[in-house]
């Protein structure tokens, strides 16, 4: 029964995303939701890119999918979220931004506010706190205008003249109670909303890989310029991207994969990259492997030619 309930839930997010986006790829690779780190890839019609992930409660997404999806993320320069309604079974607040291992989690009242305009988040939990983002020029400005010393607002909040000062020059931003007081005294303005569609900032996380061939690969990317990300729970498992130029995504076979399996791997990959606007790829060990990949319908390369592809490719946009 739970299986079927978070397969519910994700086909109520996907129904709303639909509604926002000009081009949507759903990607049910692996097949269970709970080992996937990416599920949706959507264009919104603004032409921003959007990656996201959807699990009911937080708990059951592991740090190894979250810390995955923010690597895939912040190496395409591209921002992410993650679909949430409870945590640990207690429901999360909607207009609230939480966070899990790098990646901002937000439930799916508060996206649909954020994509249909009606209403941006401008709270997040911070450990175990609830803070708000502050504007901190808009902050000096109104306090100057009102001739407030910070010794003066410091006193109104209940807190440090240095704490103040903090908030104006952007090194701490103030508990919800905190901005309450703040917005009483300075106005709405003063605040900055959490803007759900700026690109994460790249994790600290070593690469790791499952072959030889994903280790090449990925240092030959290295080579030309490329970030590169490696993941195993979605569909691409190498990528990178070389400033706003060129994004790559690619999908290496693995000796577990039946033919079939690539096949379908390879397919889902093609929507994601139709999304993201990235080359697609497929790589395999050898040549005779690659024949066996085309005998399938499927356009395999080996390392060398792929790599070749990639400078023929970059040769013709100079």
């Amino acid at each position: 029964m739970a299986g079927i309930h978070v397969r519910e839930y994700f086909y109520r997010v996907l129904s709303t995303l639909y509604r926002y986006a000009s081009e949507l790829a759903v990607l049910e690779y692996p097949r269970s939701i709970e080992k996937r780190s990416l599920d949706v890839a959507l264009r919104l019609r603004d032409g921003t890119v959007m990656l996201v992930k959807v699990i009911e409660d937080l708990d059951m997404l592991s740090k190894r999918e979250a810390g995955e999806l923010a690597l895939i993320a912040s190496t395409l320069g591209v921002p992410a979220v993650i679909v949430a309604e409870k945590r640990g079974g207690v429901d999360l607040v909607d207009g609230v931004v939480f966070e899990k291992h790098g990646v901002r989690v937000v439930t799916l009242k508060t996206l649909e506010d954020y994509l249909s305009g009606s209403e941006k988040p401008f709270i997040y939990q911070s450990k175990d706190m609830f803070k708000v983002r502050i504007d901190p020029g808009k902050m000096r400005e109104r306090r100057l205008e009102m001739g407030l010393s910070l010794g003066d607002l410091a006193l109104f909040l209940g807190t440090s003249r240095r704490a103040v000062y903090e908030y104006e020059r952007g090194g701490i931003e103030p508990t919800v109670e905190k901005g309450e007081k703040l917005v009483e005294m300075l106005g709405e303005d003063i605040l900055r909303p959490i803007e759900l569609t700026e690109p994460l900032k790249a994790p600290k996380r070593s690469l790791d890989y499952d072959t030889e061939l994903e280790r090449s690969i990925a240092e030959r990317l290295a080579e030309m310029g490329y970030k590169v990300y490696h993941a195993k729970r979605t569909v691409s498992d190498i990528g990178g991207s070389r400033g706003d130029e060129a994004r790559i995504m690619i999908a290496v076979r693995h000796k577990r994969e039946s033919d079939t399996r690539m096949v379908e791997k390879a397919s889902y990959l093609e929507r994601l990259c139709s999304v993201t606007e990235a080359e697609a790829a497929v790589i395999v060990e050898d040549s005779r492997t690659a024949k066996k990949m085309e005998s399938e319908g499927l356009r395999a390369y080996t390392l060398n030619d792929f790599i070749e592809a990639v400078k023929q490719r970059e040769r013709e946009r100079r």
